[in-house]
């Protein structure tokens, strides 16, 4: 059987029941039920809300009082007081326009910051999905050779008991056949786990059956590569940093702020009587305006202002590291790309050679032309192979998407 053909078969194989879910749909669904993208959602709510709640320092606070008091030896005399208030903050060195466009920014970090958590999360999906399938594709490697393994044993048991093979070639054959059924268990748990894993990243129960696909990757464009820049000014990383620096940048004009004074107006009005009727008819207004200054802070403020700018700098350097890093781990991935076409094309020339000697050696087994230990070194070398095939397949398709996930 040629290459293609076993892939096909081991592939075909998960495809034809009616559970099917395709790598895409299983990020589709990750999306709208992984527990941490529900909770990055709530997060952007309050992150829209700190916005109003600066916006507000704009506009003034009216605020009212009602009260009754009771005066005199014996308590016997009864005051009724209201009063009525507005206070509004009109000059703090520009902090609360500042504050307020450091909201503005740090919302668009976090709309920014959530589309990356997206993205881990898409990324994440399609890692679990592929280690599972990449499990799944073992067992039956192993459960094919377990099974060729079984159908030999059956065979060699008859003529071990017509004494047409020796007892040390039958228990070899044997041992290998108890080995392989280990191999097979094994292989089966670690599919199982790979599945539970991927089932809760994409937030469904773990008691509902699905079926896995092999998901279609075209060639790799080569074009991708030319755009390194384009690709740099659109990264979300890169755009989140110079977020960060604006941010930083705001945060030492705040800190400036504090050597003015702050000046807030007020107005009021207040009225008391005996009677409720009496409170309510004599008011007496006020307005006044206060100014506020700390005169010395032991340099604190100095001191604040100085880490802010420094932090500018550290801002600065952060986003030149990163367009580094980003632009190097493009190149990686490609490269790697580039080395599993090579390795993949290699391992499927290989693979073709020992199925066919495969072939010849269980006809030669089946006619004790070979040894049990030749036919069993064919068989293990051929399941060896077809596993670091599948590996090394499932390496690729991680590798382009951790690619991607860097270009997209």
């Amino acid at each position: 059987m040629k290459l293609k053909g076993v892939i096909l078969l081991l592939i075909l194989s998960i495809t034809v029941f009616s559970n099917e879910l395709t790598l895409e749909n299983a990020v589709k669904v990750g999306l709208e039920n992984n527990f941490i993208i529900k909770k990055g959602k709530i997060e952007l709510e309050n992150s829209k809300l700190d916005v109003l709640k600066s916006k507000n320092k704009f506009f003034p606070n009216p605020s009212i009082s009602s009260g009754i008091n009771k005066t005199g030896a014996d308590i016997s005399q009864t005051k009724y007081e209201n009063s009525l208030s507005i206070r509004q903050n009109i000059y703090s060195g520009g902090s609360n326009l500042k504050s307020y466009e450091k909201s503005k920014i740090q919302n668009q970090i976090d709309l920014k910051q959530y589309e990356i958590l997206k993205k881990d999360i898409k990324y994440q999906i399609r890692l679990e999905y592929l280690q599972a399938l990449q499990n799944e594709c073992n067992f039956e490697i192993y459960k094919k050779a377990y099974e060729e393994l079984v159908k030999q044993y059956e065979n060699d048991k008859i003529l071990y008991k017509e004494k047409s093979i020796s007892k040390s070639e039958f228990l070899k054959l044997e041992s290998s056949m108890l080995k392989a059924k280990g191999d097979l268990v094994k292989g089966e748990q670690e599919y199982k786990e790979a599945l539970r894993k991927l089932k809760y990243t994409i937030g469904i129960e773990n008691s509902k059956e699905i079926e896995l696909i092999m998901p279609a990757i075209k060639e790799l464009d080569k074009v991708k590569l030319e755009k390194k820049q384009n690709i740099l000014d659109e990264n979300l990383s890169i755009e989140v940093l110079e977020l960060e620096n604006k941010l930083a940048t705001l945060n030492s004009e705040l800190a400036k702020s504090n050597f003015y004074p702050e000046v807030d107006l007020s107005i009021s009005t207040r009225s008391s009587g005996d009677t409720v009727g009496e409170s309510l008819n004599d008011w007496n207004w006020s307005a006044g305006i206060n100014l506020s200054y700390n005169l010395y802070d032991w340099g604190t403020k100095k001191a604040t202002l100085i880490q802010n700018k420094n932090m500018e700098k550290i801002q600065e350097l952060n986003k030149k590291n990163e367009e580094i890093k980003i632009k190097n781990n493009i190149d990686e991935k490609y490269n790697e790309l580039e080395n599993y076409n090579i390795l993949l094309q290699a391992m499927q020339k290989s693979i073709e050679s020992l199925e066919e000697a495969f072939k010849i050696d269980k006809i030669k087994y089946e006619n004790k032309y070979i040894s049990t230990t030749d036919f069993l070194k064919s068989t293990n070398q051929l399941t060896i192979e077809q596993i670091e095939l599948m590996n090394l397949t499932m390496n690729y398709y991680i590798t382009y998407y951790e690619y991607k996930n860097l270009i997209d």
